[in-house]
């Protein structure tokens, strides 16, 4: 992944078919701690090198991840995205969760960097608290605990929080399922078709 100047939003993400060994040795980095680092420009540019990549869009670091089930999808999703999509535009509405209540020595930077651009009122906050069900492992039965979820819309589009709020309230009565799914991605500002491609990676 390479990343912009805050190290926290995620400009490309580039698909990488080099043992590990080879990928550590260009980045001049141990391979057992490879995961963990995060490598200056030049670096990311010699691995671009090596893989023959010599167009890439402006970034200031990069990092090495492990392959996760949605890079299967035939589209780019937002997530880690969300603050450079929504800065040009092409994304309406950004939704983040975490656990309540705040430990205040944590403070998200991401939300930091969106707080910025509220105060030039291009973007809408919105904040929310809600019970989330887990299964417990150690005590092996479902629990509950309170989460903070923080909601962002570009100013124009403000009428996707409310309707996210209303979809995560009638969720919590009806449960989720496919129409859950889709009309969150829809209001999160996926594609018809990129709602059907997810939806057709869960069902298998």
């Amino acid at each position: 992944m390479t990343l912009d100047k805050s190290a926290t939003s995620v400009v490309d993400t580039i698909r990488i078919d080099l043992d590990i060994t080879v990928i550590a040795s260009i980045l001049e980095c141990e391979k057992e701690i490879i995961f963990e680092k995060t490598f200056p420009k030049y670096k990311i540019i010699k691995l671009l090198k090596r893989l023959e990549v010599n167009s890439f869009n402006a970034f200031t670091n990069g990092k090495i991840r492990l392959p996760t089930l949605v890079d299967q999808l035939p589209y780019r999703v937002h997530t880690n995205s969300e603050l450079i999509m929504m800065v040009k535009g092409i994304k309406p509405l950004a939704v983040f969760e975490e656990s309540y209540p705040l430990n205040s020595a944590k403070e998200s930077s991401i939300e930091s960097k969106f707080d910025q651009i509220i105060a030039d009122r291009r973007f809408v906050k919105r904040e929310m608290t809600q019970l989330a069900t887990y299964h417990d492992p150690e005590r092996k039965h479902m629990r509950t605990r309170p989460i903070r979820i923080v909601l962002y819309s570009l100013a124009s589009e403000e009428w996707r929080i409310d309707a996210y709020i209303l979809l995560k309230m009638t969720a919590l009565k009806s449960g989720y399922g496919e129409l859950y799914e889709r009309m969150e991605g829809s209001l999160l500002g996926y594609t018809e078709w990129q709602n059907d491609a997810f939806i057709a990676m869960r069902a298998q």
